[in-house]
């Protein structure tokens, strides 16, 4: 939220100054998706009071906010499907097509546990709260189940709360919700076991979900890996 602070500075282009009100907007629309998400089943209960609810638009809404959500995802996929050899940079169709779908599904948990966390910090913001931005951890090593529950009870106990609460209203919507809602249901065993450095080498042995330096690593790469004279 600093970026605020920079939205007046003489000499930014128009470009960059989108690209911060962009930025500004990201942090503050997931206290408003962590909002709008608890207002499922209230909005569920509503739509059962309504004659003649319009399902098939509902549905078709929702089918396109996935399609928004993956776009630059499914974009990326594109890109490597239709150049020459593109496939082939990432291991090859089976290794492609798997990392592709890992990709998707942990982006969909993982997102789930990160706005529950962004949403709790913003509140804090809001209200004053000190916090201190530490630095991220490059370092592999993994997770305790208890320093997981200690972490991440918040996003549990939201997740049994609200999953309960819409199959209690509509046990439809439950399963159509799931999607968005099953990582706050898994939100501590998907941190353990996401965190494993051996699930990180059984990955780096099957080549699953790499990138093209993973592969092919470049001069400078491969140097520092091995530094010993030729």
């Amino acid at each position: 939220m600093q970026y605020v602070k920079l939205l007046d500075t003489p000499g930014l282009l128009p470009m960059s100054r989108f690209q911060l009100v962009w930025a500004i907007l990201m942090f503050v629309g997931l206290p408003a998706w962590t909002l709008m998400i608890a207002a499922l089943p209230l909005v569920a209960l509503q739509a059962q009071a309504v004659p003649g609810f319009p399902t098939r638009a509902a549905a078709a809404l929702y089918v396109i906010f996935f399609l928004m959500y993956l776009m630059p995802k499914i974009a990326g996929l594109l890109d490597a499907l239709l150049t020459r050899g593109g496939v082939a940079r990432y291991g090859g169709y089976l290794r492609f097509t798997s990392g592709a779908v890992v990709e998707l599904v942990f982006s969909f948990l993982q997102g789930a546990v990160s706005t529950i966390r962004t949403t709790i910090f913003m509140v804090g913001l809001a209200f004053g709260k000190s916090v201190v931005w530490g630095g991220q951890s490059r370092d592999a090593y993994g997770i305790s189940w208890t320093t997981a529950a200690r972490n991440l009870w918040p996003q549990t106990l939201f997740g049994v709360v609200l999953c309960t609460l819409v199959y209690l209203v509509e046990p439809a919507l439950f399963w159509w919700s799931l999607p968005l809602t099953f990582g706050y249901l898994v939100a501590i065993p998907f941190a353990v076991v996401t965190a494993s450095p051996a699930l990180g080498r059984a990955f780096k042995r099957l080549g699953l979900a790499g990138i093209p330096e993973d592969f092919a690593p470049p001069p400078e790469v491969t140097k520092v890996l091995d530094p010993s004279p030729a």
